[in-house]
């Protein structure tokens, strides 16, 4: 049996107060402890041995939004065979402990859409996706000192949903997309400048035999997260959601580079749906052109099956900082992270 916690978390600038959380798990239930402030998909803060538990087979998880005072609840089956599956997988070919899933995570999204998660400290997994319902509970048979004292507490420890208290909830249609999942891999540094074209490199060419690929590290807007050399799956073909940031370390010879991306998943989704809309089983190669000799950073998107010429990705769908050796080689005219936003 696996040893694991189980926790209920939502996206910072949508913080929640959870009301009931259970899991049943062999027909026993247990408790699903709420995060309030975590981030959707990461690692829950809270973290309380659990000892070895079969896997859920059911949650029942009930709510209240911080931000629009509404109260939320689903009460569904979890993939328990999947879970299971995927669990055994993540023990057989695990090298190290951190590569062990070691929590259950229920993500909650303002759309009522609901992520369930494998969670490990070098990958996580969306395996099985749900629907809240709305719920009519009077306001008033809540605990009213706790929710107020809580709400507070909340707000004035994330600045996120601070601002979002302040302008509002988007509309529940800006979510809808970050649980999608698409079919692809990274392609990262194969590819350089010539001046007017990008060019694959020839396995002769001398600069290309320099190159290194030490580390790389994606966030999703669906909660998961992968890292390369601990997991290979990112440079080979798998399912996943829309990259959120991402960070890129390599070798050039004895220089050591670092790329760093931040996406907008409002101009990103568009160019990823129509791409893939275009074919339903289309695989993708995502190409991480970085060619520092001539200071030029782009990505685009192939058919991983047809030869057709990639598709650049527009620049407003990413913000970019690159350095070399510890000093800013490049930074995208976009740019507005505060300093040291790289650290993560």
């Amino acid at each position: 049996m696996p040893q694991y916690t189980i926790s209920c978390l939502a996206p910072l600038a949508y913080p929640i107060i959870g009301f009931k959380g259970f899991a049943y798990c062999d027909n026993r239930k247990r408790d699903i402890y709420f995060n309030p402030i975590d981030v959707l998909g990461e690692e829950p803060h809270t973290i309380v041995f659990e000892g070895k538990k079969e896997l859920p087979e059911r949650i029942e998880l009930a709510w209240l939004s911080i931000i629009d005072k509404k109260c939320y609840a689903v009460e569904a089956d979890i993939d328990k065979q999947k879970a299971e599956q995927l669990w055994k997988d993540n023990e057989a070919s695990a090298e190290e402990a951190s590569q062990l899933y070691k929590h259950v995570i229920c993500g909650v999204l303002p759309n009522k859409s609901i992520g369930i998660y494998l969670y490990s400290e070098t990958k996580s997994i969306l395996f099985q996706k749900l629907k809240a319902n709305e719920i009519n509970i009077s306001i008033e048979l809540l605990p009213l000192s706790f929710i107020d004292s809580e709400s507070e507490r909340i707000l004035s420890e994330n600045e996120e949903a601070r601002e979002v208290a302040t302008l509002g909830m988007p509309p529940s249609e800006f979510f809808d997309h970050w649980l999608e999942q698409f079919y692809y891999r990274y392609v990262p540094l194969e590819e350089y400048w010539d001046g007017e074209n990008w060019q694959e490199y020839d396995e002769e060419d001398m600069f290309y035999d320099d190159i290194m690929i030490n580390e790389l590290h994606v966030q999703r807007f669906d909660g998961t997260h992968h890292e390369l050399p601990d997991d290979i799956s990112l440079i080979k073909y798998h399912e996943a959601g829309m990259p959120k940031r991402m960070a890129l370390h390599w070798d050039e010879g004895r220089s050591h580079l670092s790329a760093y991306w931040w996406f907008d998943d409002q101009v990103l989704y568009p160019i990823l749906h129509r791409f893939f809309s275009l074919n339903p089983d289309t695989r993708a190669d995502i190409l991480l052109r970085c060619d520092s000799r001539q200071e030029c950073f782009e990505m685009a998107l192939k058919s991983g099956e047809m030869l057709q010429q990639p598709i650049t990705v527009l620049p407003e769908a990413y913000q970019l900082i690159v350095f070399k050796d510890g000093h800013e080689l490049y930074k995208s005219e976009n740019y507005n992270q505060e300093q040291g936003a790289w650290n993560w």
